[in-house]
């Protein structure tokens, strides 16, 4: 089964279960981006907490580098530990979330969707 089908499946899996909301945009944008990735209650802890905390991170250290640059005494190190401890709790959280929704609504696993 191509991807565009399993992941169709998927989605109603998780509409069946009553879960609203199932994927999130940034999700769907690395779909139209042509990034073959499941649904994230389909896909393994650690796969979902890398997929949404290194962007989490990313954009953070963005975001706060804008204003913290402007300092003379600015130290990247001193700046970046902090950032990267902030995504890795957010993926961490998130993958979390992800694990106990599959287990609490009995999804199967991406390998079992359309099998």
């Amino acid at each position: 089964m191509d991807f565009k089908k399993r992941r169709e499946l998927a989605l109603k899996i998780l509409d069946d279960a009553g879960i609203n909301s199932s994927v999130s945009p940034y999700i769907r944008m690395l779909w139209l981006l042509g990034i073959k990735i499941p649904p994230p209650h389909f896909i393994k802890f650690w796969h979902a907490s890398f997929i949404m905390g290194a962007p989490y991170s990313l954009l953070m250290g963005a975001f706060f580098s804008l204003g913290a640059s402007t300092q003379k005494d600015f130290n990247f190190i001193f700046f970046a530990i902090p950032i990267l401890i902030i995504g890795l709790i957010f993926g961490m959280a998130m993958g979390g979330y992800y694990a106990y929704s599959r287990k609490k609504h009995q999804l199967p696993s991406w390998e079992e969707v359309g099998a």
